[in-house]
């Protein structure tokens, strides 16, 4: 056996604290044989959902840029810091996606 596989599993120094959604919250509390009603409810709760991404893609970016700009002092390894600049292209594709599709 090599040695990573000797090793035992142990938990991370960091857990992210875990966030209960506030949008999961929200019950539908009308008729559900009211099928138009419940799908304008759930594109509401999709809606409120994508805002809420949409709002929080800037402060994710300048952390993101943040890190990144430490990891290129610190020499990373441009693989590495590549992971960092495709996950800053995605929120951002991601979010301009949303703003389009949500002002048309």
């Amino acid at each position: 056996m090599d040695e990573h596989a000797q090793q035992a599993i142990t938990e991370p120094n960091y857990l992210p604290p875990l966030n209960k959604s506030k949008l999961s919250s929200v019950q539908y509390k009308g008729d559900l044989d009211d099928h138009k009603a419940y799908e304008q409810f759930q594109q509401e709760k999709q809606h409120a959902l994508e805002s809420s991404f949409v709002s929080a893609v800037n402060s994710k970016v300048a952390t993101l840029e943040n890190l990144l700009a430490k990891g290129r002092k610190q020499g990373m390894k441009q693989e590495q810091l590549q992971e960092a600049i495709d996950k800053i292209a995605l929120l951002k594709k991601t979010q301009k996606h949303l703003i389009n599709l949500n002002s048309g």
